[in-house]
């Protein structure tokens, strides 16, 4: 996900240093070529040795004994961005004030042209100190990305603000700032995720197998080309998703009412959502309890929302629709971007172990009226990147 990326890991002398050798290994293991620059503190609590099995590199920890004398200077030309896991009081004091008299401020004052990632780490009582807070809201303010540090159990033995925001946190904001391009700056987009739920009664509903993954994975990427994403979803899992704004739904009709408020203002509709093709004529109040052998209930079919839009759609706008099939995928998809009048279809298998619902990996093909391209087994996250690489190269272009 991360690879040819070249990142600068700035560790500084807080007790949560021994954090940033998993954060390391992750990073490596995502396959970022990870550069680690340490200050003299930072030694203290985690040895430099630790970080060169992790990642093959050799550790700067000083910016005098170097066999090159202006790596800083070198570092901030060909890196993607500098990480500083932990970050102390005293380190971001110095970033916001123009100090460099250590490796990680000396470097961090070379990447003014490179996204800077700053996590601080500290007792409740530094962090809430005005200074502090001054500084912080500095860095902010030119640009700088700040992990808001996290409420817990600290190395004073207290309860506090100051813990270290977690490792997903960050690797999350790493990929955000990192992969997030130009591509689609400007473009509007708006994606549906997630299984919509039909109630029977307060304890029953009708739906499918779908947990959202697939919309997530795809308003992640768009996100990280640069496009304002709304995510409407349905599923019961909470994205932790940045920068997306996201609206949460229940029932068909209900995602039907925003996708119809929202889909006049934005560019591109990914509808990914297992949407119920019924719901229940009636919605008991009380819960049905199990005395009769057996139970018939009738359904209403529920509104096509897909259709629906691609009769409201403007000339420049841009809807795709995704299609979940056992069988004969190619023809079903090419009859639904046929028949729903639709600019493109991303039809994947359901219903085996490694693709469709609630897997982490999916089979699956795009088509549009021009092509028809099968794609291999490959992750969520790797399929939501071919999509928009076809929707950039072919539909935008």
């Amino acid at each position: 996900m991360l690879s040819g990326r070249n990142i600068v890991l700035g560790v500084t002398g807080s007790i949560a240093a021994y954090k940033a050798a998993d954060l390391a290994s992750c990073l490596v293991k995502l396959s970022a070529q990870v550069q680690v620059v340490m200050t003299w503190a930072a030694e203290k609590f985690i040895s430099s040795n630790t970080f060169e099995t992790l990642t093959g590199r050799s550790v700067i920890t000083s910016l005098f004994n170097q066999s090159q004398s202006a790596i800083h200077i070198e570092l901030a030309k060909k890196s993607h961005a500098l990480v500083i896991y932990p970050a102390t009081a005293n380190i971001i004091a110095k970033i916001a004030s123009g100090i460099s008299d250590d490796p990680v401020s000396t470097i961090a004052s070379a990447c003014y042209n490179i996204p800077i990632i700053i996590a601080p780490a500290m007792n409740e009582r530094m962090w809430q100190n005005s200074t502090t807070q001054a500084n912080v809201k500095k860095l902010s303010s030119k640009g700088f990305y700040l992990i808001s540090p996290e409420v817990g159990f600290l190395a004073c033995g207290q309860q506090g603000v100051g813990r270290l925001a977690s490792l997903n946190r960050t690797l999350e904001m790493i990929k955000t700032v990192i992969k997030k391009t130009t591509q689609l700056s400007g473009k509007k987009v708006l994606v549906t995720a997630g299984a919509t739920r039909e109630p029977l009664d307060p304890a029953r509903y009708l739906s499918s197998p779908s947990t959202g993954k697939m919309g997530f994975s795809l308003a992640r990427e768009l996100s990280w080309r640069g496009a304002k994403v709304t995510l409407i979803s349905a599923s019961s899992i909470q994205p932790n998703l940045l920068d997306v704004d996201i609206i949460q739904v229940g029932t068909a009709g209900e995602m039907a009412s925003e996708v119809k408020s929202l889909f006049p203002k934005c560019d591109i509709l990914f509808m990914v959502a297992a949407v119920s093709d019924y719901r229940f004529s009636q919605i008991r109040k009380t819960k049905l309890k199990r005395d009769k052998e057996s139970l018939t209930v009738k359904l209403k079919r529920n509104p096509d929302i897909l259709s629906a839009m691609a009769k409201m759609k403007k000339k420049d706008q841009i809807i795709v629709g995704f299609a979940a099939e056992t069988e004969d995928l190619i023809e079903n998809s090419q009859k639904k971007l046929r028949e729903k009048k639709l600019d493109m279809v991303v039809g994947n298998y359901i219903g085996y172990p490694d693709s469709g619902f609630a897997s982490e990996t999916n089979k699956a093909v795009i088509v549009t009226k021009d092509q028809v391209l099968e794609l291999p087994l490959m992750s969520k996250d790797e399929l939501a990147a071919k999509i928009v690489d076809e929707i950039v190269e072919d539909l935008l272009a």
